[in-house]
């Protein structure tokens, strides 16, 4: 397609996702000035950059209770001080051996290491922070030269997306702010506008939108392995320039360089719904106004109008703690009293202000994650126990965490993993393993926490087996201890160079078996020599007992 014809379709489909986005844009907005008033990055908020966003709240629960949320979310599921993803192979029966489980926690270590050599963990934190408020995240993942993989998090406002028919999201366009002078600097005289080249000499620092777009390369050549044929295409043109002055740059990307959390998905609707922030953003508008109220009433209690007789008017009036002023008996005034006398039921306002800041809470988990938090010490029992204290509301996070699991970090864990893989710093497999498929297993202190119910299952059937044993030893025998150690320790997160393989096993059981077998000989042999001996003893006639057993006439 020549390039002209390009620009035009990048400039029509832009213009399409953004007719989409605008339904959404009121209730995003008000999410932004009620919840996480410097978050968001709209069109018109480009000029009001410094200035104070927090004007309509007067109550910081909702935005402390969204920062509790993005904190425990990070610690929950990708914590930067324990293990919250294990590698695994496909084919179970690959995983007892020995060079294949050296090979998995070889890359899983490097992997660690990017993770923690990068940026990535501060940016998982404002990322869940925008998941919980807005309902959808995206973190851009590009190779780096020094830490091999960066990081970064867009805000709500700045871009939009489309989902491909698998309601996967595969389709990115973002608006950047750059001045005249960066556009020159980073895409050459040459390929901005001339307008840009003008303002480049009369306003250096003017800013001048430009749109990022990445989506599938439908015109790639498979065979070509330059920049404009990778599985995705990469643009940047100026918003606003003329068709015809084409392309800042072009080039692609051989894995979508995005992933996109949504915390719910509404039918082919490509933006996240139904998230904290969202359930929240009523009782958070009321909170507000009860606590403007709140501290109105307060201000009208300690200091109401008040009414004076009309001899004062040209009097001063010592208002002021220890203050005297002078009224005449004579004209009958009773002094200087408040206007009209109305009792704000302050108690009752600071109670329903409460209620609505606990709701906000469960609306963000809040209570959930201070409970995990609390029991998150060693001789605890850790998310097990915040587990038992709050499974209705882990219960009802249960579904997100499993959609982070398709949207977030299956396609993160797989972008780091090729981008790692290209720069050649991870592990060789072992050659029957090319072609295998690696899984992925999360064992984050959420993720624990929501298997920790088969734990209990398995504990409990093998307390009724052992029960039932007293009765009937042979019922013992239907129980697969094996396996279920396997399970465990799968579950729990043990690591696995402590749990030995089926062939390890089998061998051990196989030198106790031949040891044993060896004792119950040397026994037998013992024994047989004690019966021989006595048998030697024992007179029979002219001989002994041995001798009438072997046949042997006595001398």
């Amino acid at each position: 397609m020549p390039r002209l014809d390009l620009r035009k379709k990048f400039d029509t489909r832009l213009a399409d996702m953004k007719n989409i986005r605008i339904p959404h844009e009121g209730p995003l907005k008000d999410l932004r000035d009620y919840i996480a008033p410097n978050r968001g990055n709209f069109l018109e908020d480009e000029g009001n950059r410094g200035k104070r966003k927090d004007l309509k709240i007067y109550n910081g629960i909702p935005t402390l209770s969204a920062r509790t949320f993005g904190a425990g979310m990070k610690a929950g599921v990708t914590s930067s001080s324990r293990p919250w993803f294990r590698l695994a192979m496909s084919d179970r029966g690959l995983m007892e051996r020995d060079d294949v489980r050296a090979y998995l926690r070889g890359v899983e270590e490097r992997l660690y290491q990017i993770f923690n050599k990068s940026n990535f963990y501060p940016m998982a934190a404002v990322s869940y922070y925008e998941l919980g408020v807005f309902g959808t995240a995206p973190m851009s993942i590009k190779a780096d030269f020094e830490d091999i993989v960066r990081f970064d998090t867009y805000t709500v406002g700045e871009y939009w997306i489309a989902t491909n028919s698998r309601g996967v999201v595969d389709v990115l366009y973002r608006r950047i702010w750059k001045t005249p002078v960066q556009l020159i600097e980073e895409f050459g005289k040459e390929n901005v506008s001339h307008e840009t080249i003008t303002k480049a000499n009369t306003k250096p620092d003017d800013k001048i939108k430009v749109i990022h777009a990445v989506e599938p390369n439908d015109e790639r050549i498979p065979d070509m392995i330059d920049a404009e044929n990778k599985t995705y295409r990469s643009v940047y043109y100026e918003e606003g320039s003329r068709a015809d002055e084409g392309f800042l740059a072009v080039s692609g990307f051989d894995t979508f360089p995005y992933v996109v959390s949504r915390w719910s998905v509404n039918a082919s609707d490509p933006y996240g719904t139904d998230q904290p922030g969202l359930i929240a953003l009523g009782d958070a508008k009321q909170l507000q106004a009860g606590t403007f109220r709140k501290a109105a009433g307060l201000d009208r209690n300690l200091n109401p109008p008040l009414q004076a007789p009309a001899d004062l008017k040209n009097q001063r009036i010592m208002n002021v703690p220890g203050g005297v002023t002078f009224v005449s008996s004579f004209s009958g005034s009773q002094g200087i009293k408040p206007m009209y006398d109305v009792r704000i039921p302050l108690q009752d306002i600071i109670q329903d202000n409460l209620q609505i800041e606990e709701r906000i809470k469960d609306a963000f988990f809040v209570n959930m994650f201070l409970a995990i938090q609390a029991n998150n010490r060693p001789q605890d029992m850790k998310a097990e126990v915040a587990f038992q204290i709050d499974k209705e509301r882990l219960l009802m996070l249960g579904p997100v965490l499993e959609s982070l699991n398709e949207d977030f970090l299956n396609p993160l864990i797989d972008r780091v993993f090729f981008i790692a893989q290209e720069a050649g710093v991870l592990p060789e497999p072992p050659e029957d393993l090319a072609d295998q498929d690696l899984k992925i297993e999360y064992v984050s202190s959420l993720a624990k926490a929501q298997k920790v119910a088969a734990i209990s299952n398995m504990e409990r059937l093998s307390g009724l087996i052992g029960l039932w044993a007293q009765f009937n030893p042979d019922v013992i025998d239907k129980f697969d201890f094996d396996q279920a150690t396997d399970e465990a320790s799968e579950i729990l997160d043990v690591p696995t160079n402590i749990i030995r393989s089926d062939e390890d096993v089998a061998e051990i059981r196989k030198i106790k078996q031949q040891m044993k077998q060896g004792q119950m000989a040397l026994e037998s042999g013992v024994a047989a020599a004690g019966a021989a001996k006595d048998l030697a003893n024992a007179p029979v006639g002219t001989g002994n007992m041995l001798e009438q057993l072997a046949g042997v006439t006595p001398a």
